[in-house]
């Protein structure tokens, strides 16, 4: 893979619903509300990977795929 490839972000499995996109990218799922096109924010966090969003018909709820690391316990 080049540099350039390395660097340049991703978009992975879109769940898109109504003014709401979210997607998997770096195994971390994010929202990006269309109608503002602001930054995309992040709906989850480092400790295993994300996968396969699926928005329900409102778009108020979201399903996924999870593979997360045991915390030792």
């Amino acid at each position: 893979m080049t540099e350039s490839a390395a660097a340049r972000p991703y978009c992975a499995q879109p769940a898109l619903r109504g003014d709401r996109l979210v997607f998997a990218s770096a195994g971390e799922l994010w929202l990006l509300d269309l109608v503002s096109v602001a930054v995309p924010r992040r709906l989850t966090d480092a400790t295993g990977t994300a996968s396969r969003p699926v928005l329900s018909p409102d778009g108020t709820l979201l399903a996924f795929c999870a593979a997360r690391k045991n915390r030792g316990g």
